[in-house]
């Protein structure tokens, strides 16, 4: 399996927009991945970039307390502006995060986050974008701490229109790399690629300085047309930092 291949902003020092662009246009890449907030505050420039390239855009939506019920309204506001940026930027994927249980229980909160993505699928489907809920599970009080529950949640929703981020780098964390990938399937419509020991701190480091082996995904069924989005801590080496890991990839045959 072979992917196109996209870097986050979250890697590029101050997270600036000119150095992102310039970056992309200098070593060839594919794909991008903006945070909302990026879009809210640089707007005008991006959507100048985006008319002239030929760069396929995925935008990661803000964190959202899904798990709480009192700002419910206010949650699905959010993600529907998300949803309507990416149909302004021709953006096709929208990566989310459930995030955490406040003051209710796991089942309440489900509930809840349900609401917020039901009430937005109509804009999913007449602008053909997909959401993919991603996979944190680590952080103790997550809505969603395993794949099963992710896959439970998914699969409430039509397969077209929702899916998972598999974020490699998370699953790592908890030593449950191979048993996502088995576990979520023909789910994954996005990847997020970085590397760790397993450790929380620090868990999004450049590719071959952690022990996961890269080789699995070579061994997995996804969908076609996948696009990986390298995702590391930006540091004063961040340019060679993400060439060193697409040439990782490179050699794995990971790359088109």
């Amino acid at each position: 399996m072979t992917f196109k291949y996209g870097i986050s902003i979250y890697s590029i020092p101050n997270h600036s927009i000119d150095v992102l662009f310039d970056f992309v246009e200098e070593n060839n890449i594919d794909a991008i991945e903006l945070w909302d907030s990026s879009l809210t505050s640089n707007g005008y420039k991006i959507y100048r970039y985006l008319a002239k390239k030929d760069r396929e855009l995925s935008i990661h939506a803000p964190l959202l307390n899904l798990g709480d019920i009192k700002v419910l309204d206010n949650n699905i506001q959010i993600l529907n502006q998300t949803l309507e940026r990416a149909r302004i930027y021709g953006a096709k994927t929208v990566v989310l995060h459930t995030g955490i249980l406040n003051e209710i229980d796991i089942f309440k909160g489900i509930e809840v986050a349900k609401k917020v993505i039901d009430t937005n699928l109509e804009l999913l489907e007449q602008n053909n974008i997909v959401l993919c809920i991603e996979n944190v599970g680590f952080l103790g009080n997550d809505l969603i701490s395993n794949f099963d529950q992710l896959v439970a949640f998914v699969d409430y929703f039509p397969k077209h229109l929702v899916g998972t981020v598999f974020d490699i780098a998370h699953a790592n964390v908890k030593g449950e790399v191979k048993l996502g990938l088995k576990t979520l399937g023909n789910r994954i419509k996005h990847i997020h690629l970085g590397d760790n020991s397993g450790e929380i701190n620090d868990h999004h480091m450049a590719i071959g300085k952690g022990n996961i082996d890269f080789s699995i995904l070579k061994k997995s069924t996804f969908p076609d047309n996948l696009t990986a989005i390298i995702e590391i801590t930006p540091s004063l080496n961040w340019q060679k930092d993400l060439l060193d890991s697409r040439k990782i990839l490179d050699k794995l045959n990971h790359i088109e």
